[in-house]
């Protein structure tokens, strides 16, 4: 994966668990409050001087049981196709949208994790979630493999209980 950083990686099956570290978006990046109750937010800028884009549920930040939530898992797709500046074209964003259609409600059934950032970048789509434990993560995620056999996904996941990344992308 071109622009991120990796440490600590462990290999569970085709699952890899370890660390995807992003940059802090450069100074001038924009976020703009949206959605029906305004707890996500979109956001502009660069990483590592490449364009991105990504939303943030900061929502998330008022769970009650946050500390049960300790493990960060990104669900990382390669774009096939993506534009010039690394993102997707439009057939390929729509079939993104239906594969986060589907990964989210794996990922949240029975409150065993929480989207909390959708990042675009330099030729990927990563889908940040918070969960309770990585070692579910097979189990959860291999039954969409059939259904988007097109898709290069990468899962990446490491403990995370101060939600480093989401602190990131919020700006808090």
């Amino acid at each position: 994966m071109t622009g991120l950083g990796y440490a600590g990686l462990i290999l569970l099956g085709v699952i890899a668990v370890g660390a995807v570290v992003y940059g802090r978006l450069r100074q001038g990046a924009r976020a703009d409050a949206t959605g029906e109750d305004g707890r996500w937010i979109n956001g502009s800028g660069t990483i590592n001087e490449r364009p991105a884009v990504f939303r943030a549920d900061l929502s998330l930040f008022d769970l009650p049981n946050r500390e049960d939530y300790g493990y960060e898992l990104i669900v990382s797709v390669k774009l096939q196709d993506p534009d010039e500046l690394g993102f997707p074209q439009q057939d390929e964003a729509n079939g993104l949208y239906e594969y986060e259609d589907a990964v989210m409600p794996a990922v949240q059934a029975g409150g065993w994790g929480r989207l909390a950032v959708v990042l675009t970048t330099d030729g990927f789509r990563d889908f940040i979630f918070y969960v309770k434990d990585h070692h579910s993560a097979p189990e959860r995620l291999d039954p969409l493999k059939p259904h988007f056999p097109n898709l290069q996904v990468e899962v990446l996941g490491k403990p995370d209980p101060q939600w480093t990344q989401l602190e990131r992308f919020s700006g808090e």
